[in-house]
């Protein structure tokens, strides 16, 4: 959940569409909110309405039965930390059907506060945001076409600088993660010509030290016969050759036999060019060439 925290937070805070629909205006201004000095409390997201008022946006993957009252000893430590009763919204992101209270009712106390499944939102309308965070943003909302809604995100992050393209991708990972889509994701990624940076993304980078360990393994096993040092030789560039062949079926499927044995003996200089382009060819003819 820490990870999933953390990415929700940083969505919201860049989605103006989103923030809007849940608090009724723009939050002009997200306020600190560590209160470890009060009570070890940490609401999510607090911010300044530009229509006025505290708005707390409070974010939970799983159904919590404590939620109401977790939600009443925010409400009460903003108050007391901001002087302002604050509009509170606890947005339930989770795959599983929310079941969770949206208040409090005793003999001497009321409470309430507004309960939002993420999967009400309107994910057509965060689509059309200009906002990538609300793009993204989108996959947990309701929407026409899932596959079609994470093919339109992917093309707006291609778009971006090398650095938000690799943060967007890993962002977009997570909320897919969310409605059980990561796999949409990859097999629409294997379509797209993003450039990115293959040892450090999520899906891609798993994929090619798979391949790099399984190469590495059989040059070795091969290599060693003449001597150590040529066989780390022939094990980093066999594993160079079956990194390559991961990453390479994985955005065009299977290798035809006939380019088969191409891949098997390319030269270690064709195999460093080839994965350094990959994310730019739209074929395997392109990459070939």
């Amino acid at each position: 959940m820490q990870h999933n925290d953390v990415v929700l937070k940083e969505m919201f805070q860049n989605a103006v569409r989103a923030i809007t629909e849940l608090g009724g205006s723009p939050v002009v201004r997200w306020l600190n909110v560590d209160m470890a000095q009060v009570k070890a409390l940490r609401p999510d997201l607090v911010g300044e309405l530009r229509a006025g008022g505290l708005f707390h946006l409070e974010l939970m993957t799983k159904n919590e039965p404590l939620a109401p009252a977790r939600m009443l000893e925010y409400n009460v430590t903003i108050q007391i930390g901001y002087k302002q009763v604050p509009d509170q919204v606890l947005l339930y992101v989770g795959y599983e059907p929310v079941r969770m209270a949206d208040r409090i009712e005793t003999p001497h106390l009321t409470f309430q506060f507004r309960l939002v499944d993420a999967r009400d939102l309107d994910g057509e309308a965060l689509l059309e945001s200009p906002e990538l965070g609300d793009n993204i943003l989108a996959v947990l909302g309701r929407l026409r076409n899932e596959r079609a809604a994470v093919r339109e995100i992917l093309e707006r992050i291609g778009k971006c600088t090398p650095v938000d393209r690799e943060k967007s991708l890993t962002a977009l990972m997570t909320m897919a993660g969310l409605r059980r889509l990561a796999g949409v994701v990859e097999e629409e990624t294997k379509r797209m010509p993003l450039h990115i940076d293959i040892l450090e993304n999520e899906v891609l980078g798993r994929e090619y030290r798979k391949g790099l360990a399984l190469g590495m393994e059989q040059g070795l096993e091969k290599g060693l016969e003449k001597g150590l040092e040529k066989g780390l030789e022939k094990g980093r560039e066999e594993g160079e050759r079956q990194a390559l062949i991961r990453l390479v079926e994985m955005r065009f499927g299977p290798i035809p036999a006939a380019q088969s044995q191409r891949f098997a003996s390319m030269r270690i200089a064709d195999v460093d060019q080839a994965l350094a382009r990959i994310f730019h060819c739209t074929t395997l003819d392109d990459l070939l060439r």
